[in-house]
């Protein structure tokens, strides 16, 4: 079980990913400690720092909360999401592309850190879950399902996430619609490894299981050529086709003029960089606090056979992630 030390109550930034917490910013670099890393989507916003303290979680933290809700809202509206989806089917460049949604909620009291901490410790396997608060009343946390990338010396492996369900039914998640959307992520992903790696190769197809959701899972390796760095590797994949579409450029296009709203550190590359290893998280199931403002986030693979309507109940389901660990009622039907 995992435990906060009150020691270090009221001193920011705190950071959690990957079981390892930091807190505060170092004065002087230690070489044999790692960095701090998290990126928005668009990589305009980057923090990236040596915490001045770093420690294992031990015990649980219990503290109740007041999740009330006072009012929520859905952005964009299913109506213009649906127009998003239409116009993107009459895109002819386009093969795939993630959309998303945001969920406002207004609590009736506000979620501090040690609070947010508590409900993710005691909900979520410790290796998904990550936070950043910059102060007591503004932070980023969630439990994501999938790594970008994990690195040891010079050997990379990179996730290829995508196609979602709930059900128990392999059938209902291997479908020709996630094989396909699944299949462009792999490929968007081999393309850009082949410009910093080589000796790449695939592993078989799996499962992936995350919270009540299931996703079809598979990971694509390589050797890193010589002085190539976690920033290199960071620029090279990110966005991949799991959070953005495919090809590249032309989703990147069509997110700038049609999605309407700023994603910020959402499905943003979130973790812990060292010369030896690093791990890099995509930070999704992720919601933003700011004193009893809880926006959430979720997107869904967008391919030429989606309807709307189950792209819109998918986005429920991930959004579903936190609401059924955070809230008295959930909004997702």
């Amino acid at each position: 079980m995992h435990k906060l030390p009150t020691s270090f109550k009221g001193l920011y930034p705190m950071v959690l990913c990957n079981g390892y917490c930091g807190i505060g910013k170092a004065k002087k670099e230690d070489p044999d400690l790692p960095y701090f890393y998290l990126a928005s989507f668009d990589k305009k916003q980057v923090v990236s720092f040596q915490p001045a303290h770093y420690f294992k979680l031990e015990e649980s933290i219990d503290i109740p909360i007041d999740t009330s809700l006072l009012d929520t809202q859905d952005h964009p509206s299913a109506e213009a999401f649906t127009e998003t989806i239409e116009a993107f089917k009459n895109n002819p460049s386009l093969l795939k592309v993630v959309l998303a949604r945001l969920r406002i909620h207004t609590l009736k009291t506000a979620l501090c850190p040690r609070k947010i901490l508590s409900v993710l410790l005691n909900n979520f396997p410790l290796t998904n879950i990550f936070a950043y608060f910059e102060d007591k009343d503004k932070g980023f946390f969630g439990s994501t399902p999938e790594n970008l990338y994990t690195r040891n010396g010079n050997k990379l492996v990179v996730d290829c996430i995508a196609g979602t369900t709930d059900s128990d039914k392999s059938c209902d998640l291997f479908t020709e619609k996630n094989l396909q959307e699944h299949q462009l992520v792999t490929k968007g992903v081999t393309k850009a490894l082949v410009k910093i790696a080589e000796n790449i190769s695939t592993s078989e197809i799996g499962i992936k299981k995350a919270a009540a959701l299931k996703h079809i899972f598979q990971t694509v390796s390589g050797a890193l050529f010589a002085e190539i760095t976690d920033q290199d590797i960071i620029s090279t994949l990110h966005p991949t086709a799991a959070t953005l579409g495919f090809p590249k450029q032309e989703a990147l296009a069509f997110l700038d003029l049609l999605e309407p709203f700023d994603r910020g550190f959402y499905a943003g590359p979130i973790g812990w960089i060292h010369p030896k290893k690093s791990i890099i998280k995509v930070a999704l199931r992720c919601a933003l606090v700011e004193k009893e403002k809880l926006t959430l986030y979720a997107g869904a693979g967008i391919i030429k056979q989606s309807s709307a309507k189950d792209e819109i109940e998918e986005i429920d389901k991930k959004f579903n992630t936190l609401e059924g660990a955070f809230l008295e009622t959930t909004m997702s039907k």
